[in-house]
């Protein structure tokens, strides 16, 4: 990853400014003090301390490094977008496989990345229904990709209901916490007394749904959780949550 990005920023709004400077690559003379070694040691943030600044000093005036650090650049996020994509395929492939597993047809499956204050949903086999932004603290500058909230919900037939999975910022412990809302759409009511158990990283949990068909449960760090929703004895739905 860039580690210097007060120099690579300006590299960055040097080429967006004077395009021209780097339309031809091929043609410029090679550096004779760098190689396109150096300029991926640099970008990728694995060039010693000590050789930094002389590098950035250097590169400034040095089109063959400016090309190489844009070159070095470009690679860097092509490489990372391609394992973004390979990951949330190999996701995909999970799900498909839990479908083809599971004894319920009701499967909600969420994978989520917990950063911060940040939440950003990866990928769900359900919908997305509203984010709410993420309002700052004194001292704090808001971004407008900032989330405290994600409310995903998804309907099935057999039997007809819905659940919606409200993951949020536990402000009591800095955690996570996941409120499920259980709606049976033959009915139109809410579904109290549903029982509701958690699985996975951390200790096992179990609860009910209050009389407006919400339960809350706490997740203390990131990982892979399971819950079971079960009316009497009969399971009639999971919730699969990912956290990175």
């Amino acid at each position: 990853m860039v580690e210097h990005k007060d120099f690579f920023n300006r590299v960055m709004l040097m080429i967006s400014k004077h395009p021209e400077q780097l339309s031809n690559r091929e043609s410029c003379i090679p550096c004779s003090l760098y190689s396109a070694a150096d300029h991926n040691r640099y970008t990728y943030g694995q060039m010693p301390a000590e050789d930094v600044l002389l590098f950035e000093e250097h590169s400034w005036n040095c089109t063959a490094c400016l090309h190489g650090i844009h070159h070095s650049f470009e690679k860097m996020t092509a490489d990372n977008e391609q394992k973004e994509n390979d990951a949330l395929l190999q996701r995909t492939f999970v799900i498909l496989d839990r479908l083809d597993k599971s004894h319920v047809n009701n499967l909600l499956e969420m994978v989520i990345r917990a950063s911060g204050k940040v939440l950003e949903l990866l990928s769900t086999t359900g919908e997305l229904l509203r984010e709410t932004s993420y309002v700052p603290i004194r001292g704090e500058t808001a971004t407008s990709d900032m989330k405290e909230s994600l409310r995903i919900v998804q309907e099935f037939n057999e039997p007809h209901i819905s659940i919606q999975a409200s993951v949020e910022l536990d402000k009591e412990d800095g955690g996570l916490c996941i409120i499920i809302s259980l709606y049976d759409q033959e009915k139109e009511v809410f579904m109290p007394g549903v029982g509701i158990t958690l699985e996975g990283t951390g200790s096992p949990q179990e609860t009910i749904s209050d009389e407006n068909g919400e339960a809350l449960l706490r997740i203390g760090k990131p990982g892979e959780y399971r819950m079971a929703i079960t009316s009497g004895a009969i399971e009639i739905g999971e919730v699969f949550l990912t956290i990175l």
